[in-house]
């Protein structure tokens, strides 16, 4: 049986390895990654464009608007 090598273990490695071990990545990594996001763009942003059904639409805009003073004073309180 022929040995393996093993990758170092991320939890006895210090911050900068962690950091540099993230940065190197394959040309072939890049390449699939940008293929991969121009594929779920395609898919995806038509989605974006199209309207809210109406029956979305009324149940968002029968929602009271959100005073920024209030939600700060709760985002406070939540944190207790």
């Amino acid at each position: 049986m022929g040995k393996v090598a093993k990758e170092p273990d991320k939890a006895t490695q210090g911050p900068s390895e962690q950091a540099l071990s993230r940065k190197r990545r394959s040309a072939k990594d890049v390449g699939f990654d940008r293929w991969l996001g121009k594929q779920l763009h395609a898919i995806y942003d038509p989605v974006l464009d199209e309207e809210l059904p109406e029956g979305l639409r009324q149940l968002i805009d029968g929602f009271e608007p959100r005073d920024s003073g209030a939600a700060e004073e709760n985002d406070g309180k939540d944190k207790k």
